[in-house]
């Protein structure tokens, strides 16, 4: 691929949410593979069993994933046949728990085609899983050759899935309420009702993409949507304003402060109440790291992290969660 062609677009399947996991953390609306085991003919099972297995390595994750069913160590690649993508051992679950797939990848499955001339020439390449939403390429500044979209996956499972509502749930007039708080010039947020749960529609800087959330309270909704949320560029805090916010959440589980501004990042730096501030030389340390999304721990119950700079909201939201974070930790050590 020279540096002018377009990125490969592929067609993600085959990830789940994890059993039991809240509405707002690590989920796009993924399904739970429990609720696809189905009726397979034999001869489409070894269809697509075989089919999964002749994929060719495209990326490579840290750590391995494991079976929702049965707790199986599994594979830590994506396989592609240059328009399908799967993580590496999907086999697994059809084979061993006759899990469903779509039917239009049954269908390539049973009747094979020639794979694209692309495909022979792709290397390994490493990428990161970067917490809720999109992965992205080691080294972060590499080109990004595939990108990889899930938004079939996510509508054909919400599609033959069931829905679970919770009690609690918000109506549609008070969902769309937090998304018109959230959004912005630069990102947007829109809601609505599709198959029983909530399809929340996102226009980021242009980008459209979309997420699934089964019907939650709008606290949750919340906090999802902050998650990923780009912060108005309009409002962006400065480091006294952002301290000044911030000194309002200091209580007994400690402080957090945004210690060192640069242009494009808050360094952020919480302790517990034995806990200590950095010295200049540790700061210019991690601001000529500049690694987004990275947490380091320090001695004596403090940590570092490094975000985006921030609007009031967007901060406000950094905040509340490192407090709870750390109440919830009681006066445990710092990961």
């Amino acid at each position: 691929m020279t540096q002018t062609d377009p990125p490969h677009r592929l067609a993600l399947i085959g990830y789940w949410s994890a059993p039991g996991s809240p509405a707002d953390r690590r989920s796009r609306g993924w399904p739970d593979p429990r609720e696809l085991i189905g009726e397979w003919t034999a001869d489409d099972r070894r269809a697509v069993v075989a089919y999964l297995r002749r994929g060719k390595v495209f990326r490579g994750f840290l750590g391995f994933s494991w079976c929702r069913i049965c707790g199986t160590s599994l594979g830590s690649g994506e396989r592609t046949d240059g328009v399908w993508a799967w993580p590496d051992k999907l086999d697994h679950y059809v084979e061993q728990h006759g899990t469903r797939l779509p039917e239009d990848f049954v269908a390539a499955a049973r009747a094979p085609k020639s794979p694209p001339s692309w495909l022979a020439s792709v290397d390994l390449e490493q990428w990161l899983e970067s917490g809720l939403d999109p992965a992205v390429p080691l080294p972060p500044a590499a080109k990004i050759q595939y990108l990889v979209d899930d938004t079939a996956w996510l509508d054909w499972a919400a599609a033959n899935t069931p829905a679970h509502p919770a009690e609690d749930a918000a109506s549609l007039d008070e969902a769309r309420e937090v998304c018109r708080r959230l959004s912005h010039a630069e990102w947007n947020a829109g809601i609505d009702e599709v198959n029983g749960r909530w399809r929340v529609q996102i226009e980021d800087i242009g980008l459209k993409w979309r997420i699934y959330l089964q019907k939650c309270a709008a606290a949750v909704i919340e906090r999802r949507l902050l998650s990923v949320r780009r912060p108005d560029s309009a409002r962006i805090l400065d480091l006294e304003q952002a301290n000044a916010i911030a000194t309002e959440y200091d209580g007994p589980w400690g402080q957090a402060r945004a210690v060192a501004v640069h242009p494009q990042a808050l360094l952020v730096w919480v302790k517990q109440a034995n806990g200590r501030w950095p010295e200049e030389a540790e700061l210019q340390k991690i601001l000529d790291q500049l690694s987004f999304g990275w947490a380091t721990a320090h001695p004596r119950g403090t940590k570092s992290f490094l975000v985006p700079r921030m609007d009031e909201i967007g901060w406000r939201w950094v905040l509340t969660s490192e407090c709870h974070r750390m109440i919830s930790r009681s006066k445990g050590p710092l990961e």
